[in-house]
């Protein structure tokens, strides 16, 4: 488990639920600021020639009902779609590889 603070001092707390080495893994978010639910992301490492791709997928109940579904449908998605991207772009550069715009 691991519990992450993010620069607007929003927090959550993730726990590592499958482990495949070298493949991936699956963590469920646990307590968070998030208006979502059952909130669970699985990232998974392709290897190429010269680099390897990470891909994320998550999957979340949003909170609120019918009004968090709206949400969802509205802005949460493309919200989330950003994040992660940002997530993602972040990896890169952290370990050497970003291209702008050609890491994944």
């Amino acid at each position: 488990m691991r519990r992450c603070t993010f620069a607007d001092h929003k927090q959550l707390v993730e726990r590592i639920t499958d482990w495949d080495e070298g493949v991936g893994y699956t963590l469920v978010i646990t307590h968070g600021d998030m208006p979502v639910r059952d909130a669970s992301a699985t990232f998974r490492i392709t290897p190429e020639a010269q680099h390897a791709d990470v891909s994320v997928q998550m999957d979340c109940t949003p909170k609120l009902g019918p009004v968090g579904w709206r949400m969802d449908r509205m802005m949460m998605r493309a919200m989330m779609g950003r994040v992660l991207g940002e997530l993602l772009e972040g990896l890169a550069r952290h370990v050497g590889t970003w291209e702008g715009g050609k890491g994944s």
